[in-house]
């Protein structure tokens, strides 16, 4: 399931943008409702037949690995890939 793994991306960066700072305390608050989410329609997708058919859930891990590898080594010029560990120390605060 990749809801909760969108909600986490997805509020973080938002939140990011609106406040233009970086609190961790909120991070992993994100963090932790992105796995109750994610359990939640884990749980929700068990009790139903399934979709999909083996190889058709072969090709999307399959896609999802080929989009992992090739942005690792030739990453977009975009926000959600910009560096974290050059970004300066200012906007990471902890409570």
């Amino acid at each position: 399931m990749l809801n909760g793994m969108t909600f986490i991306v997805v509020s973080f960066y938002v939140f990011w943008g609106i406040s233009g700072k970086l609190i961790d305390v909120i991070n992993i608050s994100l963090y932790f409702v992105g796995v109750i989410i994610a359990l939640y329609m884990e749980n929700r997708a068990y009790r139903r037949p399934p979709v999909f058919s083996t190889y058709a859930a072969l090709l999307i891990i399959s896609f999802f690995f080929l989009c992992f590898v090739l942005f690792t080594y030739h990453a977009p010029e975009l926000g959600l890939f910009y560096d974290l560990a050059k970004h300066p120390a200012s906007l990471f605060i902890t409570l």
